[in-house]
């Protein structure tokens, strides 16, 4: 679910690298900041499912260029324990605004 300005696969490629950054290296919280994003992700890593996918809850706050954006993710331990490397072409699933990671380029 978020709110705010849409996403773009590029910020789901940022929003999924930092997941995966404070999975590793067991982060509740990661602030983020470079040129493009600044703001937070945040984890009690708490799972739910959604739509038959199970995973670890992400909650990010960050303003970009083009405004802020709100949004609540889930991703699966599977993923964040580095099955996924690489850039990630998205794939509306329908169910949630996230999406889901569909192949590598």
């Amino acid at each position: 679910m978020n709110s705010g300005i849409p996403l773009t696969d590029t910020i789901r490629n940022f929003l999924f690298e930092n997941a995966q950054t404070m999975y590793q290296k067991e982060k509740k919280l990661l602030k983020i900041s470079n040129p493009h994003y600044e703001g937070n992700v945040s984890s009690d890593w708490s799972v739910k499912g959604l739509g038959g996918i199970t995973g670890i809850v992400f909650i990010a706050s960050i303003e970009t260029d083009y405004g802020k954006v709100s949004v609540e993710y889930l991703i699966p331990r599977k993923f964040l324990e580095g099955a996924i490397k690489g850039h990630i072409t998205w794939s509306d699933s329908g169910v949630d605004t996230m999406s889901q990671p569909v192949h590598l380029n």
